[in-house]
């Protein structure tokens, strides 16, 4: 059973390379300001949601499992 996942996006780091927004489309999507959000924490199982939050070049992503409040990108 996946973990459920709290996932952010702090748009204040946020350059909307959109990256994760590539890799996982049924997960991130972008605001009206072209920056990423988050659409659907669950859209994707918990090992591509960390590696798209990865891939953000400036760290913008959050990905926490909601159960234990661990940080899965530490």
């Amino acid at each position: 059973m996946q973990p459920t996942l709290n996932v952010a996006v702090d748009k204040k780091l946020c350059v909307s390379n959109l990256w994760c927004v590539r890799s996982l489309p049924a997960v991130f999507g972008t605001d009206g300001d072209g920056r990423a959000e988050v659409l659907d924490a669950a859209g994707a199982p918990k090992d591509e949601v960390v590696e798209a939050a990865f891939g953000c070049p400036v760290s913008a992503i959050a990905v926490v499992d909601a159960q234990t409040g661990q940080d899965l990108l530490a």
